[in-house]
């Protein structure tokens, strides 16, 4: 470890939670599995993984935890759009927590150094993507799903509510 005797987890969770947690996923993840196949399944499994990593007592300790965390968030954000803002304002927060709880000098240089490294790593392979799909639709975007998620496929229009208020399927 960079540091010795540093508790350096952010969310001290216990084994107990950690259970509860992982048990109270199976329904989603059988849901999204077996009904619903789409990229929410995906996204739910790496902010699973990416929260499991960035909670661990020896996550930062660890050399190479910015670039670690940095693909994480490119995948997040890769899989869904929203894992743009979720990972940049979660770790974001994550590192000045836990850059504001250390006394040792070398160890918040540390942190610093990763978080910077992670949000530089993060922030080019996103732009390049960003700026392939601002290129292809003419104007700047992170993403084009709110077009489909408000298209007829998605949302039912009025025309097409019954009596009860329920879309025609």
């Amino acid at each position: 470890p960079l540091v010795t005797g540093v508790q350096t987890c952010a969310l001290p969770i216990s084994m107990l939670i950690q259970t509860v947690i992982i048990f109270s996923a199976i329904p989603l993840v059988l849901n999204y599995a077996l009904l619903n196949l789409t990229a929410d399944l995906f996204f739910f499994s790496v902010i699973l993984f990416y929260l499991r990593i960035v909670t661990e007592r020896e996550f930062y300790n660890h050399r190479h935890f910015g670039l670690i965390a940095g693909v994480l968030g490119v995948i997040l954000y890769f899989s869904k759009s929203f894992g743009l803002v979720f990972f940049l304002a979660h770790f974001s927060i994550l590192t000045i927590k836990i850059s504001s709880d250390t006394r040792e000098f070398a160890f918040r240089r540390h942190i610093l150094k990763n978080y910077l490294q992670s949000i530089l790593l993060f922030i080019t392979v996103s732009s390049i993507w960003i700026y392939l799909l601002s290129h292809k639709y003419g104007h700047f975007t992170i993403s084009e799903n709110a077009s489909f998620n408000l298209s007829k496929e998605v949302v039912a229009g009025p025309e097409e509510r019954n009596k009860t208020g329920r879309a025609h399927v």
